[in-house]
């Protein structure tokens, strides 16, 4: 079976539904139908095996977290359309 970092599949778990458009219309679906059963093990298998047949999935996850990661409480606030320390 595929492995994946912790961390990795931890990320994906919580924002998901932000990545949808990375993933195929049936991987997401797969994706998500583990994450209904709160089954973190089965996600993670399937996760770990698309990303290691999909370098490039990997890449644009990465791109997300990191950008998001970097983000400053102003960027943060401006993506979601509030005023910092309201």
């Amino acid at each position: 079976m595929g492995t994946i970092d912790q961390k990795m599949s931890n990320y994906v778990w919580d924002n998901l539904s932000e990545l949808e458009s990375i993933f195929s219309e049936r991987v997401y679906r797969i994706l998500s139908r583990f994450r209904a059963k709160e089954d973190r093990e089965g996600f993670s298998d399937t996760l770990g095996l698309v990303l290691e047949s999909d370098k490039g999935v990997l890449k644009k996850i990465e791109s997300e977290s990191e950008d998001i990661e970097n983000m400053s409480i102003e960027e943060v606030a401006n993506a979601l359309e509030l005023t910092p320390y309201d």
